[in-house]
Protein backbone atom coordinates (compact mmCIF):
# COMPACT_ATOMS: atom_id res chain seq x y z
CA UNK A 1 0.00 0.00 0.00
CA UNK A 2 1.04 3.42 -1.26
CA UNK A 3 2.13 5.83 1.89
CA UNK A 4 2.16 9.67 1.56
CA UNK A 5 4.69 11.94 3.58
CA UNK A 6 3.71 15.48 3.09
CA UNK A 7 5.65 18.49 4.46
CA UNK A 8 5.48 22.12 4.59
CA UNK A 9 9.05 23.73 4.04
CA UNK A 10 10.81 26.64 3.07
CA UNK A 11 11.42 26.96 -0.69
CA UNK A 12 14.68 26.22 -1.28
CA UNK A 13 16.78 23.75 -2.77
CA UNK A 14 18.22 22.87 -0.12
CA UNK A 15 15.74 21.53 1.77
CA UNK A 16 14.62 19.27 -0.90
CA UNK A 17 18.77 17.72 -0.92
CA UNK A 18 18.43 17.52 3.06
CA UNK A 19 15.26 15.61 2.81
CA UNK A 20 16.36 12.77 -0.04
CA UNK A 21 20.03 13.02 1.49
CA UNK A 22 18.74 11.50 4.95
CA UNK A 23 16.14 9.26 3.41
CA UNK A 24 19.09 7.91 1.21
CA UNK A 25 21.58 7.35 4.41
CA UNK A 26 19.08 5.34 6.19
CA UNK A 27 17.99 3.65 3.11
CA UNK A 28 14.26 4.52 2.90
CA UNK A 29 12.92 3.48 -0.43
CA UNK A 30 10.90 6.54 -2.39
CA UNK A 31 8.82 6.01 -5.34
CA UNK A 32 8.70 9.46 -6.31
CA UNK A 33 9.44 12.94 -4.40
CA UNK A 34 8.08 16.18 -5.63
CA UNK A 35 8.22 19.46 -4.06
CA UNK A 36 6.16 22.68 -5.61
CA UNK A 37 5.58 25.89 -4.52
CA UNK A 38 2.44 27.24 -2.01
CA UNK A 39 0.37 29.91 -4.31
CA UNK A 40 -0.20 31.99 -1.30
CA UNK A 41 3.54 32.09 0.07
CA UNK A 42 6.44 31.83 -2.29
CA UNK A 43 8.67 31.31 0.82
CA UNK A 44 6.95 28.13 1.32
CA UNK A 45 6.47 24.85 -0.70
CA UNK A 46 5.03 21.71 0.03
CA UNK A 47 7.17 18.83 -0.13
CA UNK A 48 5.43 15.39 -1.14
CA UNK A 49 7.07 11.59 -0.98
CA UNK A 50 5.71 8.91 -1.80
CA UNK A 51 6.60 5.31 -0.30
CA UNK A 52 5.94 2.12 0.21
CA UNK A 53 7.52 1.57 3.45
CA UNK A 54 6.45 0.52 6.85
CA UNK A 55 4.65 2.58 9.11
CA UNK A 56 8.17 2.25 11.88
CA UNK A 57 10.09 3.57 9.24
CA UNK A 58 8.22 6.22 8.66
CA UNK A 59 7.43 7.29 11.66
CA UNK A 60 10.97 7.42 12.52
CA UNK A 61 11.68 9.57 8.88
CA UNK A 62 9.20 11.69 9.94
CA UNK A 63 10.23 12.18 13.45
CA UNK A 64 13.55 13.11 11.98
CA UNK A 65 12.12 15.16 9.47
CA UNK A 66 10.43 17.37 11.87
CA UNK A 67 13.94 18.12 13.15
CA UNK A 68 15.48 19.93 10.31
CA UNK A 69 15.62 23.65 10.38
CA UNK A 70 13.38 24.35 6.91
CA UNK A 71 10.91 22.29 7.95
CA UNK A 72 7.65 23.02 9.76
CA UNK A 73 5.34 20.28 9.79
CA UNK A 74 5.34 16.70 8.70
CA UNK A 75 2.59 14.53 8.09
CA UNK A 76 1.61 10.93 6.75
CA UNK A 77 -1.30 10.17 4.30
CA UNK A 78 -2.15 6.58 4.43
CA UNK A 79 -3.96 4.54 1.82
CA UNK A 80 -3.16 6.68 -1.53
CA UNK A 81 -3.83 4.78 -4.84
CA UNK A 82 -1.76 6.25 -7.97
CA UNK A 83 -3.30 8.04 -10.90
CA UNK A 84 -3.99 6.60 -14.24
CA UNK A 85 -3.73 9.02 -17.59
CA UNK A 86 -6.25 7.47 -20.60
CA UNK A 87 -6.12 8.92 -23.62
CA UNK A 88 -4.90 12.48 -21.95
CA UNK A 89 -7.50 12.38 -19.68
CA UNK A 90 -6.77 12.39 -15.80
CA UNK A 91 -8.23 9.83 -13.84
CA UNK A 92 -7.61 9.34 -9.92
CA UNK A 93 -8.76 6.03 -8.43
CA UNK A 94 -8.34 8.15 -4.99
CA UNK A 95 -11.16 7.72 -2.60
CA UNK A 96 -13.27 10.92 -1.94
CA UNK A 97 -12.16 10.59 1.86
CA UNK A 98 -8.56 10.64 0.97
CA UNK A 99 -9.06 13.98 -1.39
CA UNK A 100 -10.70 15.67 1.89
CA UNK A 101 -7.87 14.60 4.61
CA UNK A 102 -4.93 15.90 1.94
CA UNK A 103 -6.57 19.34 1.62
CA UNK A 104 -7.47 19.49 5.55
CA UNK A 105 -3.76 18.21 5.42
CA UNK A 106 -2.71 21.55 3.47
CA UNK A 107 -5.11 23.53 5.07
CA UNK A 108 -3.79 22.97 8.37
CA UNK A 109 -0.05 22.87 7.80
CA UNK A 110 -0.58 26.34 6.51
CA UNK A 111 -2.59 27.83 8.90
CA UNK A 112 0.19 26.36 11.42
CA UNK A 113 3.08 28.28 9.37
CA UNK A 114 1.00 31.61 9.83
CA UNK A 115 0.23 31.19 13.28
CA UNK A 116 3.81 30.11 13.76
CA UNK A 117 5.09 33.57 11.93
CA UNK A 118 2.93 35.34 13.87
CA UNK A 119 3.91 34.75 16.59
CA UNK A 120 7.49 35.20 16.23
CA UNK A 121 6.36 38.36 14.47
CA UNK A 122 4.86 39.59 17.26
CA UNK A 123 7.00 38.04 20.42
CA UNK A 124 4.40 36.64 21.92
CA UNK A 125 5.29 33.20 24.14
CA UNK A 126 2.23 31.05 22.53
CA UNK A 127 -0.62 33.26 23.57
CA UNK A 128 -2.73 34.93 20.77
Amino acid sequence: MDRVIFALVNNEPEVLMRVTGFLRRVEFHIKSISMSEVASDPSLAHLTIKTEEEDRSIERAIKNIEKFINVHAVIKIEDCTPFSRKRDKTKTKAKESNLYELLDAVETLDSEVLRKAALKNTGTNGIM
